[in-house]
């Protein structure tokens, strides 16, 4: 499972693994209060577009695109395959500094990462719409939503586990 969430707000056991994704510390924040596993500055938007955003809502969507382009730069498949080995595994939360809980950096790395996530729904688990996006868990859980968002849990198997 894959979560965002402020770096400010308190840890908690159902964060998992935390991992800072801003490019700069935040503001009056000790490193042992942050509870992180790892600080991934170098998945965070660039310097010159983390400026040029400078969290103005007008500028979300070319904000967004400009973002996703810097995530597909080669340089950074290394740590963006890790992190999803890490996700696929547990739980893991990306946390950030903003104050937008709804536009910033984490938010679009979440959304990325979950696509790379994504599997083929089997046809025998789609009906109409439903099905138009799903996730596999390890647990070997499907999740499928449908075109309005809502979660349907199906256990399936897992090809390779008994």
């Amino acid at each position: 499972m894959l979560k965002v969430k402020r770096v400010y707000e308190k840890p908690s056991a159902t964060d998992g693994e935390r991992f800072l994704v801003d490019r700069l510390w935040p503001r009056g924040l000790k490193k042992q209060d942050a509870h992180l596993k790892a600080w991934l500055r170098d998945l965070a938007p660039s310097a010159d577009l983390r400026r040029w955003f400078s969290h103005d809502p007008h500028r979300w969507e070319e904000f967004r695109r400009r973002y996703v382009e810097e995530l597909e730069n080669p340089e950074k498949t290394s740590q963006i395959e890790d992190l999803l080995q890490r996700v696929r595994q547990g739980t893991a939360t990306l946390v950030f500094a903003a104050k937008d809980e709804g536009k910033n950096n984490a938010v679009v790395l979440k959304q990325y990462l979950e696509k790379r996530l994504e599997v083929k729904v089997p046809p025998e688990y789609t009906q109409g719409d439903i099905g138009t996006r799903a996730f596999r868990l390890p647990t070997g859980r499907l999740i499928i939503t449908d075109q309005e968002g809502n979660l349907e849990q199906i256990t399936v198997p897992v090809p390779g586990r008994a």
